[in-house]
């Protein structure tokens, strides 16, 4: 349920031919044009009102580049044409690239290689790209793991029944949280307003960061808008507190609001959002060949991406000409996203045994859990295994095409040896876990190891690229020295487990330990002491 990265609903691609591609191309004025937009009456938004939504502009019926005379007789004669339907996003990128553009052309690799036509359609308004892969026009579609759930039980599986098959890539800084001053970590948003754009990947990323310091929607007064860029609006004219919102409107909301910062994005937050596509049941089984050849394609188009100095330019032409994002922002765009490999998604498709990191179906089976409350999704939620596919991945894989390091999966982050600076670093977030030491020990049992698996596994791998703080503590039980130095080894014996388990550069990880002086309980009565006796875990900025 992807929503927009740069928001542009007008019929031309071209840098000037509307009011609304101006906006897109002068992105310092977009919010002044915006309200402008709304108070002349031209019909594309509407104010907030008691608990209701804010929409912003009014959605195209999905935009498309024209195809050259030769390719035209080339479809009147029969050549097959693939319509992809996309957002205003750069981490589909890797197909877009392969295809040398938005449109379909007899230049296109994906024609000079495999003997069909690809063209991407542009459908940032959710509803319209919905409705159109419904109703057949569109073959493929994106969607993210995480907000799948919200959706596929009512207009995919039931109506299309078509299938996941494969990503395309993590979103790494497109997702942010602002905050006016004076909220500096997660917790401090306790009781404020936030606005979020729900059942997208902001709600999802506004969820896991409140799961990270043990709070929940309740905890903040939820403000729901249509969008990531209604969001930021709300936030510049200060009817929030805070806002979920989409690079580069972070950049935005800071100029705006004096003193106001970026709480945490998806670049701390690595493994969070993930992009997709959807292949319809006609495309699944009718054209299966051709599905595996747009997913070699693109996987070739990804490589040359994460590789090239000369792709990446060729990309920023792309998100110019074709995606109408700004000159000055286009290459600070490409930064912003990890195109995923075929590497990378044998490994989210859960094809590599050896792989213990954040996978589709974790994201999918997570979100599942928290959607089952709301009325808005439809009901039943279908399970993981309905959904998706890997018969496109491993039969691509049998042909041996994507072989070699630049098809090989991300490694994992690594970070610099540790400096005093490091542990005085703001927390974004955190929790604990009333590990049952024995009093005395710094020894994890296997329940103690367990309680870590549960509640800092999956958070360690989702916040891959963060720093993280251990701090260890004591009961009252022995002397000051005695309790610091056997809380920094509860620290470290927490730290050592979890390098081995998720296979975490060590340096990532800070140990520290506070002995008896901060205590949950009461030291008076063995339950107390026994709460005390505790690992806690922070998130660092």
């Amino acid at each position: 349920m992807r929503q927009i990265f740069w928001r542009a609903h007008t019929d031309t691609t071209k840098k000037g031919d509307s009011i609304v591609s101006r906006i897109v191309y002068n992105r310092k004025k977009i919010f002044s044009y915006l309200l402008f937009l709304i108070f002349v009456g031209f019909g594309v938004a509407y104010w907030y009102t008691g608990g209701g939504i804010i929409e912003s502009i009014a959605p195209s019926e999905g935009v498309t580049k024209p195809m050259d005379t030769e390719t035209q007789q080339a479809v009147a004669d029969g050549t097959a044409v693939y319509k992809i339907g996309v957002v205003t996003w750069p981490g589909y990128l890797g197909g877009q690239y392969f295809n040398g553009g938005m449109a379909a052309s007899m230049k296109s690799r994906y024609y000079t290689e495999y003997g069909f036509l690809v063209e991407f359609v542009l459908l940032d308004d959710f509803d319209i790209s919905r409705n159109k892969f419904s109703k057949g026009e569109i073959d493929m579609l994106w969607i993210t793991f995480d907000s799948a759930p919200a959706e596929t039980g009512g207009q995919f599986i039931k109506n299309v029944d078509g299938k996941l098959v494969f990503g395309a890539d993590w979103s790494r800084g497109g997702d942010a949280i602002v905050a006016v001053h004076g909220i500096n970590s997660v917790q401090d948003l306790r009781g404020k307003r936030v606005a979020v754009a729900m059942f997208t990947p902001s709600h999802t990323f506004l969820i896991k960061m409140l799961e990270a310091a043990r709070m929940t929607e309740a905890d903040v007064e939820i403000v729901g808008v249509r969008d990531a860029l209604v969001a930021a609006e709300r936030f510049i004219r200060g009817s929030v507190d805070a806002a979920v919102v989409w690079s580069p409107s972070d950049a935005e909301c800071r100029e705006a609001i004096a003193r106001s910062s970026v709480l945490i994005n998806s670049k701390q937050a690595s493994n969070i959002i993930a992009d997709g596509f959807y292949a319809s049941s006609r495309m699944y089984n009718q054209n299966f060949d051709h599905l595996c050849d747009i997913y070699e394609g693109w996987m070739i188009g990804s490589a040359e991406l994460n590789t090239s100095n000369s792709a990446r330019n060729a990309a920023i032409d792309i998100l110019i000409d074709d995606l109408a994002f700004p000159p000055d922002y286009a290459p600070e765009a490409l930064g912003v996203v990890r195109w995923l490999t075929h590497g990378d998604n044998k490994n989210i498709f859960g094809l590599n045994r050896n792989y213990n990191g954040v996978t589709a179906g974790d994201l999918y089976n997570d979100m599942s859990v928290y959607y089952e409350k709301y009325s808005e999704v439809p009901k039943p939620i279908p399970a993981w295994r309905e959904g998706h596919t890997t018969k496109v991945i491993r039969a691509v894989d049998r042909r041996g095409t994507l072989r070699g390091g630049n098809h090989a999966a991300e490694g994992g982050f690594s970070f610099s040896s540790p400096q005093r600076s490091d542990y005085e670093r703001e927390v974004i977030a955190a929790d604990f876990v009333p590990v049952n030491f024995t009093t005395g020990s710094s020894r994890l049992d296997d329940n103690a190891k367990a309680l870590l698996d549960i509640q800092f596994g999956s958070r360690i791998q989702q916040f891959g690229n963060t720093r993280i703080k251990i701090t260890g503590h004591t009961d009252n039980t022995g002397t000051n020295a005695t309790n610091i130095r056997l809380s920094k080894a509860r620290a470290k014996s927490a730290k050592d487990y979890l390098v081995s388990k998720y296979r975490l550069d060590p340096d990532r990880i800070l140990v520290t330990g506070e002995g008896s002086s901060s205590p949950v309980a009461t030291n008076s009565t063995e339950a107390g002491r026994r709460q005390n006796r505790r690992i806690e875990l922070a998130l660092l900025k």
